[in-house]
C-alpha cells in the first residue's frame, strides 16, 4: 500500500481537537498533545487534501522540506496508532478493585442543584471565610488538646470512631467537589465510585474527559475536591456553635483539623494526588512523573553539549524549568520515602523479635491487638518493598534492553 494512503487511512480514525491553543490527538481513548505543524498536516489529511498540496503549504508556512514533513508525519501517526500508552496516565488508571458508587444520570443530577458554588464571588467569600475561620478553630484546638489526658477510654474510643468515619465523608465529598467542578465546565463525569491506591482504599471520581477543556477549566476541576472541602470546613465550623459540651466540640473540631489535614495532603504534587494535577495542567507538562524522572538525562545532555550555544543552553533550560524543579524535589522526597520504608522495616522486624520474646508474659487482649497491628503493619511494608523491588528490576532490564 502507498504510503501516503496508508497516512490518511490511520488519520480518519483521530480525533483531532484544537482546545484554546493546545492541539490535541485523540485516539483509543488516549490523548496526544502534538505540535501546530503536525496538527495542520493531520487536519488537511483527514479532509482529504492531497499530501503534495499538504507537503507545499506547509513548507510556505513552516520552511520543511516535503520528504520531511512526510517522514514526521508518517513517524506520528504510527507512532500515535501503534500506541496503547496513554500520554497523560490518570489517577483512575491507577486504582484497582473498582466499585462504581453513583452513575452519571445521578450526579449530573445532584451537580446542577449545587455547581452556583462554583461562582467566582461565592468562591473567593468561602476561600476568604475558610482562612479565617481556619486559624480560629486550629488556635482553639490546641488549647482543647490540654485536656485530653483527661479523657477516660469511652471518649477516646469515640474520637477515634468519630475521626475515621468522618475521613471516608471527607474523602467523599471532597470527589463530589471534583464531580460538580467538571459539570460546571460542561463535562458529564462518567461516575464516582470506590477502589483501592497502592494498599489505601480510596474514593475516586472518573473526569478523564477534561482534556477536552482548556486549561484555566481543567485546574478548576483538579481544585474542585479541595474547593469542597473548604466549604464544608465552614458548615463544621458553623454547627460548633450548637454543641455546648467541651468534648463534643472537641470532636468537631478534630474533623475540621483532621479535613485540613486532607486537604494539605491533596496539594502535595509528589503523589498522583490533586497537587500533581494542578502543576502538570498549570504548565502543560504531560506525564509529569515520567518526564520528571527522564529530565536529569536531558539535562545533562544539554549542559555537556560541546557543540550548542550557552545562549541556547539557557533558553532551553529557562524553558524547561518548571520540570527541572519538579524532577529536583521529587528526587528528594523519593530519596526520603525510601529511606523512611527502610526505616520502617528495621522498626517491623524490632517489633516481631519484641513481640516474640515477650509474648508469654502478655495478656490474651494484648497479644490478639499486636497480632493484628503487626500483621497490616507488615502486610503494607511488603507491599512497598515490593513495588521497590519491582521498580529496581524493571530499571534493570530496561537498560541491559537498551
Amino acid at each position: 500500500m502507498d504510503t501516503t494512503i496508508d497516512i490518511a487511512s490511520k488519520v480518519q480514525i483521530f480525533t483531532l481537537k484544537d482546545v484554546d491553543g493546545e492541539k490535541l490527538v485523540v485516539y483509543n481513548n488516549n490523548c496526544y498533545h502534538i505540535g501546530d505543524m503536525l496538527f495542520d498536516c493531520l487536519v488537511q489529511l483527514k479532509n482529504g487534501n492531497s499530501f503534495k498540496d499538504i507537503a507545499l503549504a506547509c513548507k510556505k508556512k513552516y520552511g520543511y522540506k516535503s520528504d520531511d514533513i512526510l517522514e514526521n508525519v508518517s513517524q506520528a501517526v504510527d507512532a500515535i496508532a501503534n500506541s496503547s500508552v496513554k500520554n497523560q496516565v490518570s489517577f483512575v488508571d491507577s486504582i484497582y478493585l473498582k466499585i462504581r458508587l453513583f452513575k452519571e444520570s445521578f450526579i449530573a443530577e445532584v451537580a446542577e442543584r449545587i455547581k452556583f458554588l462554583f461562582n467566582k464571588r461565592i468562591m473567593a467569600g468561602v476561600i476568604i471565610a475558610f482562612i479565617l475561620s481556619s486559624v480560629l478553630v486550629c488556635s482553639r484546638y490546641m488549647s482543647y488538646l490540654d485536656q485530653t489526658p483527661h479523657f477516660g477510654v469511652a471518649k477516646w474510643a469515640n474520637l477515634i470512631a468519630t475521626n475515621y468515619l468522618s475521613l471516608l465523608f471527607i474523602a467523599f465529598f471532597h470527589e463530589f467537589g471534583h464531580a460538580t467542578a467538571s459539570y460546571r465546565c460542561g463535562i458529564r463525569p462518567k461516575e464516582i465510585g470506590f477502589g483501592i491506591y497502592m494498599v489505601f482504599p480510596v474514593f475516586y471520581t472518573d473526569v478523564s474527559k477534561i482534556w477536552n477543556i482548556s486549561k484555566n477549566k481543567r485546574l478548576l476541576v483538579n481544585v474542585g475536591g479541595i474547593y469542597f472541602q473548604m466549604v464544608l470546613a465552614l458548615l463544621l465550623t458553623v454547627m460548633l456553635f450548637l454543641f455546648e459540651k467541651p468534648e463534643y466540640r472537641f470532636m468537631l473540631m478534630s474533623v475540621i483539623v483532621m479535613n485540613l489535614f486532607v486537604l494539605t495532603y491533596s496539594l502535595f504534587p509528589f503523589f498522583r494526588n490533586d497537587g500533581y494535577w494542578v502543576y502538570s495542567d498549570f504548565f502543560k507538562i504531560d506525564n509529569l512523573s515520567y518526564n520528571s524522572k527522564q529530565f536529569p538525562k536531558v539535562f545533562f545532555g544539554i549542559v555537556t553539549n560541546k557543540m550548542m550555544p550557552w545562549k541556547e543552553k539557557m533558553k532551553i533550560l529557562k524553558a524547561d524549568l518548571p520540570l527541572l524543579l519538579y524532577s529536583i524535589f521529587d528526587f528528594s522526597f523519593s530519596t526520603m520515602m525510601y529511606a523512611g520504608i527502610i526505616m520502617f522495616t528495621v522498626i517491623n522486624i524490632s517489633a516481631i523479635l519484641q513481640f516474640v520474646e515477650f509474648r508469654e508474659y502478655m495478656e490474651t487482649s494484648f497479644v490478639i491487638r499486636e497480632v493484628i497491628t503487626l500483621s497490616l503493619s507488615i502486610a503494607i511494608n511488603c507491599f512497598f518493598l515490593y513495588r521497590i523491588l519491582r521498580y529496581i528490576l524493571v530499571s534493570l532490564k530496561n537498560k541491559f534492553l537498551l
